[in-house]
Formats: C-alpha cells, sequence, structure tokens
C-alpha cells in the first residue's frame, strides 16, 4: 500500500451503495461476494470501530453534471446493462444522484450496510484519480485477477477509475429508479382492485 493513499473517516450516509442483488453468485466468487456482516455486527455492538478495514469510495471523476450525464450516456450504449432491463424514470435518477454528488460504493463484503444502519461514521479510501485508484488495496479490487478470463470486459473496467465510477453509478441509477417503479406499481393498485369490483 502506498503511503499516498490514506484511509479518512467519513459519513456512511453519504455513500450510495450498488449491486443489490450480491448474494446471486456468493459461493461461485466469494472474493466478489464475501460476508462479514457478523464481523461488522460485532464491531458496531463491542464499539471497536478499527477493527472493521477502510471501504473503498469513488468519487465523482467529472467536472460537471452535464459532462458527466453525457459520459454516463455514452457509457452505457457501449457497456449494455447485465439483464438489460431499463425503467422510464432512469434520467431523472440519475440528475438528482450528481445532484447530491454522493461517494459511490460496491458492497461486495456488506461491511458499510450495518454502519449505514447504525448511522456510524467509516473509515474510506476514497478514490479522486486514476493515480489513487491504482494504489487501492488488492483485496477491494471489484473484479479479482482469477476472474480475468472469465470476465474479461468487467475486468478491463475495473482497472480504470473512470470507468469504474461509471459502472457503479449505472448500478445505482438501476437500483433507485426500480424501487421508484415497484412504488409506483404498489400504489397503483388499489385503483386495480376497484375496476375489476
Amino acid at each position: 500500500m502506498s503511503p499516498n493513499l490514506e484511509a479518512r473517516t467519513v459519513d456512511s450516509r453519504i455513500i450510495l451503495i450498488t449491486e443489490h442483488n450480491i448474494k446471486k453468485d456468493y459461493r461461485k466468487y466469494p472474493e466478489l461476494y464475501s460476508d462479514t456482516s457478523e464481523r461488522v455486527r460485532s464491531a458496531v455492538e463491542t464499539r471497536k470501530f478499527d477493527e472493521i478495514p477502510p471501504i473503498v469510495a469513488l468519487q465523482n471523476p467529472f467536472g460537471s453534471i452535464e459532462k458527466a450525464v453525457e459520459a454516463y450516456e455514452q457509457f452505457t450504449k457501449s457497456v449494455p446493462r447485465q439483464g438489460g432491463q431499463h425503467f422510464k424514470e432512469e434520467d431523472i435518477v440519475l440528475r438528482e444522484l450528481l445532484e447530491q454528488n454522493p461517494l459511490l460504493c460496491y458492497n461486495g463484503n456488506r461491511r458499510l450496510e450495518e454502519f449505514q444502519r447504525a448511522g456510524l461514521p467509516i473509515k474510506a479510501f476514497v478514490i479522486t484519480s486514476q493515480g489513487e485508484y491504482d494504489q487501492m488495496p488488492q483485496e477491494e479490487r471489484r473484479v479479482p485477477e482469477r476472474l480475468k478470463a472469465e470476465r474479461p470486459t468487467q475486468y478491463q473496467i475495473d482497472q480504470n477509475y473512470v470507468l469504474s465510477y461509471l459502472r457503479l453509478l449505472d448500478d445505482v441509477v438501476y437500483i433507485h429508479a426500480e424501487k421508484r417503479h415497484e412504488d409506483r406499481v404498489l400504489a397503483e393498485l388499489p385503483k386495480f382492485k376497484k375496476g375489476k369490483s
């Protein structure tokens, strides 16, 4: 680990977690989806926060919302979303997220969720440049070396700070747009029931 990359304490609530379907490949890819929730819960309960290693969070690398939207649109045209599903409110969700300018984090090890539930600060490597991204601890890599041959595109993206940010942004846009869509469907259910009676 280079001395240039230092963990700092950040408010865990300003970090957006991605990959809400994290459990699906848990057994196949333990290095992607290792579950440390017991360790985290124990540290929170005993207030031994130093026992939890830092998470890695990416900061928006673009100078403006317009540039970020443009880059995101180019990215989603070049790299189709896994599963391919889109929701109609994604453009609105994207701009709202960029206006908040939150830090983005994948939840491969489940540490952050416990801190967010408890409303506690957390140590984080906040990545702001490719140089810092290259120094990121190997255990925090999103796609480990072992999966290079199996997921070549994702592995290539993982080596690049800007592309990784855009991939995480696409994840979190999907998650928030899907929730909005589901909320709207649930709100409309009583109307459907009335129409049938």
